[in-house]
């Protein structure tokens, strides 16, 4: 519980940076650090798969959680939550604001079951 919570304190700060600063960062760095944090969560991801006892398993799991997700339109609620949330937290209309597009990154990444 407490990893979940500064897990949920660390992106809140780091969205609140960004939003601060957003116009002083420059794109080239902006990318480059998402392009780290990505790699990170491949290797979280690889790592975790190959410390399983079971790959078939989680595979299977994969397969299956991707059609039942498919099936009940997850993406499109997760996206229509965060044009919500957007809409009402931002006051500025930007076509180049890609908050809901971040929203549902993180929630891919990050919302867990517990």
């Amino acid at each position: 519980m407490v990893a979940v919570l500064v897990n949920v304190a660390t992106v809140l700060l780091g969205s609140t940076v960004r939003l601060i600063f957003r116009n002083k960062i420059k794109d080239k760095f902006t990318k480059a650090v998402i392009s780290a944090l990505a790699l990170v969560t491949i290797l979280i991801g690889l790592s975790s798969a190959l410390d399983t006892a079971d790959i078939l398993s989680v595979i299977i799991c994969m397969a299956i959680g991707t059609i039942v997700g498919e099936l009940i339109r997850i993406d499109d609620g997760i996206e229509r939550a965060g044009n919500l949330i957007k809409k009402k937290l931002l006051k500025e209309k930007s076509k180049e604001n890609r908050f809901t597009e971040g929203f549902v990154t993180a929630c891919i990444v990050f919302c867990k079951p517990a």
